[in-house]
């Protein structure tokens, strides 16, 4: 009875432990000490404190560092979509339009059958636009329409 009284006292602390440093992780963040954050979610070692690590290197403008932890996370978590869809997104904004399209083309891929969300579309679309392929782009911005009919900004799109 003791022991396992001592056993759920240990792992409430270290609950309430983890607890206390991811708020404070996350209200270093919230302030934009992103270094401070970062160090702050180093020490809890879990995908969320990895994505927001990723997260705070991109708010920074360290690109590199946060394609780099995106990375890490997505081949130790490929279930992270969120941040499989942001390096993505990242990608696209660095000018990595292959490594982006990749990366937009899994995601729909693995959508097939079920609600396709249309943003990974649209984001195709515009990785499709960049490199002057319009038929593809239309294409893929159609499908984006064709998950949901009201996405404004491929709407916008296929008007222009």
């Amino acid at each position: 009875m003791r022991l396992s009284l001592l056993i759920c006292l240990f792992l409430s602390l270290g609950a309430t432990a983890q607890n206390a440093t991811t708020q404070r992780a996350d209200s270093l963040y919230q302030l934009g000490n992103y270094r401070a954050a970062i160090n702050a979610y180093s020490e809890l070692g879990t995908p969320r404190a990895s994505l927001q690590i990723a997260r705070a290197y991109k708010t920074s403008g360290l690109n590199a560092k946060a394609v780099e932890q995106y990375k890490d996370l997505v081949q130790k978590h490929p279930e992270q979509k969120i941040a499989r869809f942001e390096l993505g997104k990242l990608y696209f904004q660095l000018g990595r339009f292959p490594a982006a399209a990749a990366v937009f083309q899994n995601l729909i891929q693995e959508e097939k059958g079920s609600e396709t969300n249309p943003e990974y579309a649209y984001y195709l679309g515009r990785v499709y636009q960049q490199q002057d392929s319009y038929q593809p782009a239309l294409k893929t911005y159609a499908r984006a329409l064709q998950a949901d009919s009201s996405h404004v900004r491929s709407l916008y799109q296929v008007s222009r």
